[in-house]
């Protein structure tokens, strides 16, 4: 139950961060936008492969996955503003 938190709030994390990242780096953003995007869908059509092995390590790299497309999409929707 309590790893399930925390993978959730793992996953949560990557908002701030993004929020950050975004304010950081406002004129690189414009150019990698499709790009953040591509990278976006590759990590979630890698964690849903990879979700259906027998690897042992999964689940912390899925969670990694979604971490990465949870800070690139929130780069991607707070560029647009």
């Amino acid at each position: 139950m309590i790893d399930k938190i925390l993978f959730a709030m793992i996953v949560l994390a990557g908002i701030p961060v993004g929020l950050f990242l975004s304010s950081l780096c406002k004129e690189e953003l414009r150019s990698w936008k499709k790009r953040f995007i591509y990278l976006s869908i590759i990590s979630f059509i890698f964690s849903l492969l990879l979700f259906f092995t027998n690897f042992e390590f999964k689940i912390p790299i899925i969670i990694t996955l979604f971490f990465i497309k949870s800070i690139l999409l929130t780069i991607v929707f707070k560029s647009d503003h």
